[in-house]
């Protein structure tokens, strides 16, 4: 991982850059049936996907059950990068918003619009019955660990 994120870093990068990755939450397969956020332990990626055949066209299509590796390639490169160096002056952090999406599936735009998902993408999100969208807490993330890397600013 280190070798490749430094390849990414020297290809395109400058000395003194800040490099921020967000990772990706899982799409829902039946986001539309649900009403409530899920309780931890069935938020998992094994939870969630693991009665799908390997065949399902939801995973054929939309590579469900590779963001989990996807997500942990990103988080070791950030922590690679940031061990080796290459960000020089830089710094570099992995935005979390798996975690805090992976179980709420009641707040997909596609549910909430369509009413059905049969083939509905289920990435995209709207409000919360608190008011705030899933987005806006995405943001308030990225202020805050903005804010723990340039305190000063």
């Amino acid at each position: 991982a280190a070798r490749c994120a430094r390849a990414v870093v020297d290809g395109g990068g400058r000395a003194n850059q800040t490099v921020l990755v967000r990772n990706t939450p899982i799409g829902h397969p039946n986001c539309t049936a649900r009403s409530a956020p899920l309780a931890p332990e069935q938020a998992t990626r094994a939870a969630l996907l693991g009665h799908l055949p390997a065949d399902s066209p939801v995973l054929r299509k939309f590579t469900w059950q590779l963001f989990e590796q996807f997500n942990a390639i990103a988080a070791r490169a950030v922590r690679a990068c940031a061990a080796c160096g290459c960000f020089g002056a830089g710094r570099g952090a992995l935005l979390d918003v798996a975690a805090m999406s992976d179980a709420r599936p009641d707040l997909h735009e596609f549910a909430r619009l369509r009413g059905d998902a049969d083939q509905g993408d289920c990435l995209h999100w709207h409000e919360t019955p608190e008011g705030a969208s899933l987005n806006d807490w995405w943001v308030a993330l990225l202020y805050n660990t903005l804010d723990a890397l340039f305190p000063d600013a």
